[in-house]
């Protein structure tokens, strides 16, 4: 049987491992991992600290946190650290921050209280990301959209991107105006409950085939227009990336 004095051993021998376990998570983390106390002032700092904020750890540590702040931004210090003297966990708070060498950065924040072993807050740690080139490209996207969209509806002819899964993702205002519908009803519908009304179609066939070959189709459907006379729609169906299919829709 183990004595206590085995069991005290092992028990540290545990603890120690558990240490390691996590000294090596913090040392190769991709993300900064920074403690401080209530009072800003950073304890630790890891290797990705230094490489996001281009601080060495012997340089910044005993310093107040406020060192990465732009200057109007440090009220947001005080608040955040209220917030943890009251056990609150902060998740995914995005926020500018500076660099060593003065560059802003865009960070995602996540900030939780430190507590010692009677369970009395004493500090923060916090794991930040440097979410720059992710905003920038979120930013990219959002205009390019917005010049899309803009493009798209005030075209002439009919547009509507249609996923794998046949669903409309997108339709323009003109596929609206041409199948004389309200745009935006057409959103999350399959193309067999927007067109299988319609006479005279291989339609539905046709985008079948496209989505299968992943080859440009042309069809048609008819429709009754305002005054009540037979037209026919052309239907061009063209692949385009990531299994998704767009439908060019015009009158004759």
């Amino acid at each position: 049987m183990k004595t206590n004095d085995d069991q005290n051993t092992l028990g540290i021998d545990r603890t120690g491992a558990m240490l390691l376990h996590y000294a090596a998570i913090i040392e190769f983390a991709e993300d900064a991992i920074i403690s401080k106390t209530l009072g800003g002032i950073i304890t630790s700092w890891n290797p990705a600290a230094e490489r996001i904020f281009g601080y060495a750890a012997d340089e910044i540590v005993g310093r107040s946190i406020l060192v990465l702040f732009p200057p109007e931004k440090r009220n947001e210090e005080y608040e955040i650290l209220g917030r943890i003297a009251n056990g609150q966990r902060i998740e995914h708070q995005e926020a500018v921050r500076v660099r060593k060498d003065g560059r802003l950065i865009d960070v995602s924040l996540t900030i939780s209280p430190i507590k010692d072993t009677s369970g009395k807050i004493v500090g923060a740690s916090k794991i930040a990301r440097d979410i720059t080139d992710e905003k920038k490209v979120r930013m990219a996207l959002r205009e390019a959209l917005t010049r899309f969209k803009a493009t798209m509806d005030d075209m002439i002819e009919g547009c509507q991107i249609v996923g794998h899964n046949l669903k409309v993702l997108y339709s323009n205002d003109a596929a609206g105006r041409v199948l004389g519908r309200s745009p935006g009803v057409f959103f999350g519908m399959t193309i067999r409950e927007v067109y299988s009304e319609l006479p005279g179609t291989d339609l539905i066939d046709t985008v079948e085939r496209c989505l299968r070959d992943r080859l440009p189709l042309r069809t048609r459907v008819g429709k009754m227009d305002d005054a009540g006379e037979y037209v026919w729609l052309n239907v061009n169906v063209e692949p385009v990336p990531d299994g998704a299919l767009v439908l060019w829709i015009g009158e004759q």
